[in-house]
């Protein structure tokens, strides 16, 4: 029980005692009547009060649940994090994307002679690349015969870099059946990329590498200190590049 409720039955109470008193008296019934109303509103009040109160701390206490959610969630990620990163060597392996093509000579084409993969293991209908494997028949493969496949779904991407951008940019503009979701463009931390389609509606991203970046805008003048602040990486980490 907190003190408004206990103020409001103690008031009622003793008000209400002193009213019945009045009014058996005779002389002050008319003021005992007064008193019991005005106390019994007094108490009506005070029991609002503790209600409106009550309905106050519920309503913080739902506002901060997800802020503490939150900060449990935190906690518990840099625990698992410093835990991963203390054992290191018990990390699963992560080998390859796998992207599912409807014809793979023509994938293996496209991805030998535009992005110059080469090929390591090639079993007909699975073909693994430098990091990415192309699947045929796929429904087949997980046993869904059902399976939809999303033809140039826009939901990932396949990323590159190149270290001359440049050079790459005059190579794919030999291949005249490329369709471009963009062509090259920078953006505001200096990268400069480049994204298309594969035949299946994969997009390809090629990027310049980050390395290259720190070169080349330290041929155009600048030092360290704009480059790291232009790329947003630690300074440190710039200067490896720009000796």
């Amino acid at each position: 029980m907190n003190t408004l409720s206990l103020l409001a039955i103690i008031s009622s109470v003793v008000s209400i005692s002193f009213g019945v008193f009045a009014i058996f008296r005779g002389r002050y019934k008319w003021f005992g009547l007064t008193f019991i109303i005005l106390t019994s509103m007094l108490a009506i009040s005070l029991s609002l009060s503790r209600n409106t109160v009550q309905k106050q701390q519920a309503e913080i206490a739902e506002m901060s649940e997800p802020i503490r959610k939150l900060e449990q969630f935190n906690n518990n990620y840099k625990n698992v994090t410093l835990d991963i990163e203390s054992k290191e060597d018990d990390s699963m392996k992560f080998v390859c994307p796998l992207i599912v093509v409807k014809d793979m000579e023509t994938s293996k084409l496209f991805y030998k002679n535009v992005l110059r993969q080469k090929v390591t293991l090639d079993f007909g209908g699975n073909v693994t690349l430098q990091g990415l494997a192309l699947q045929m028949d796929y429904p087949d493969l997980v046993g869904i015969s059902d399976l939809q496949i999303k033809h140039k779904s826009n939901d990932h991407e396949l990323y590159f870099e190149e270290e001359d951008f440049d050079e790459f940019l005059s190579h794919l503009a030999q291949f005249e059946d490329i369709v471009y979701l963009h062509k090259e463009k920078e953006y505001p931390w200096g990268q400069r990329v480049v994204r298309f389609y594969d035949p299946d509606g994969h997009i390809i991203e090629v990027g310049e590498s980050m390395e290259s970046i720190f070169k080349r805008l330290h041929s155009k003048g600048m030092n360290a200190e704009q480059i790291a602040e232009r790329t947003m990486h630690p300074i440190d980490f710039v200067k490896k590049y720009i000796k």
